[in-house]
C-alpha cells in the first residue's frame, strides 16, 4: 500500500524538483519544530511538491536517512493513519516508539546550548500526508500520535477547506501551525522563467502606486512577446 508512495526508499533516489517556491524556506525552516505543519491552498499550486521537495532535503541537505521518511497521498485509498504507519514499520524495521532525547535537534545540528544533536542514525521519523482532508477524522489520528509519539514530525497539506470544520482547530490547538501557499505570484512567474531579475528593476513598476507593469502577452501565456502590450497589474510579488 505505501510502497508506491515511497519511491526515495531507492537509493539515490530523488524527487528532483528544483524551482522553489517562496514559502519552501518558511516551511524548512520548522524542520525543528515539534508541532504539526500544514500546507493549504487551491488545486494545482504546488502542495504535493512542496511536500516532495522537502523530502529531497531532508535526505540531501540534513542526511536524513530515507527510511526516515514517510509519505503518503490519501488522493485514492484513505486508510487510518495507524494502518499506515503500522506497514511503514513492518516494512522498515523502523520502532516509532523509541524515545528520542529532549533538547536536540531532530536534524544532527547543535542546539543553542552546545549539546551534539541527534546524528544521522536518529529515529526521528518524518511523516507527510498529502490530500489529507480526504481521510475521515484526520485530525484525531494526527493528534493521538502527536501526542503519544514525540519522535514523529508531521508535514500535511490538503485543499483551502482543511480547517473549514471548528472541530478541526479546536482538536489540534496549539499542535499545528498552518500556512498557505497562494496562486504563482508574479515574482515567482519570472523566477520560474529564468527572469527573477526584472522584478527587481525600478522601471517594472509604476512609481505612482507600485503595481507591476506586466506584459499583455505574458498575461495570455504568450511570454514576454516583443510586441506585446503591456497594462499594470497588482504586485503580489512579496
Amino acid at each position: 500500500m505505501i510502497e508506491k508512495h515511497n519511491f526515495h526508499w531507492k537509493e539515490g533516489f530523488f524527487y528532483g524538483f528544483p524551482i522553489k517556491r517562496e514559502l519552501f524556506a518558511e516551511l524548512a525552516k520548522e524542520l525543528d519544530t515539534k508541532q504539526v505543519v500544514s500546507v493549504t491552498g487551491l488545486r494545482r499550486t504546488g502542495k504535493s511538491t512542496l511536500l516532495k521537495q522537502l523530502a529531497d532535503h531532508l535526505m540531501s541537505v540534513e542526511k536524513i536517512p530515507r527510511e526516515n521518511i514517510l509519505f503518503y497521498s490519501f488522493d485514492e485509498e484513505q486508510p487510518k493513519i495507524q494502518e499506515i504507519i503500522k506497514e511503514y514499520q513492518a516494512r522498515t524495521g523502523k520502532d516509532i516508539s523509541k524515545k528520542i532525547e529532549k533538547d536536540v535537534s531532530i536534524t544532527g545540528t547543535t542546539n543553542p546550548e552546545g549539546e551534539t544533536g541527534v546524528s544521522n542514525e536518529t529515529d526521528k521519523i518524518f511523516v507527510f500526508l498529502d490530500e489529507v482532508q480526504k481521510l475521515e477524522g484526520w485530525q484525531d489520528q494526527v493528534k493521538y500520535y502527536y501526542d503519544n509519539y514525540a519522535n514523529i514530525k508531521f508535514f500535511i497539506s490538503g485543499s483551502s477547506s482543511l480547517f473549514i470544520r471548528k472541530h478541526t482547530r479546536e482538536s489540534l490547538a496549539g499542535r499545528i501551525r498552518e500556512f498557505i501557499l497562494p496562486p504563482l505570484s508574479f515574482r515567482e512567474f519570472l523566477s520560474f522563467r529564468g527572469k527573477k531579475e526584472l522584478a527587481e528593476k525600478p522601471l517594472m513598476f509604476d512609481p505612482k502606486d507600485r503595481v507591476l507593469a506586466v506584459p499583455e502577452a505574458a498575461i495570455r501565456g504568450n511570454h514576454f512577446r516583443k510586441r506585446g502590450k503591456s497594462r499594470p497589474v497588482r504586485a503580489d510579488a512579496s
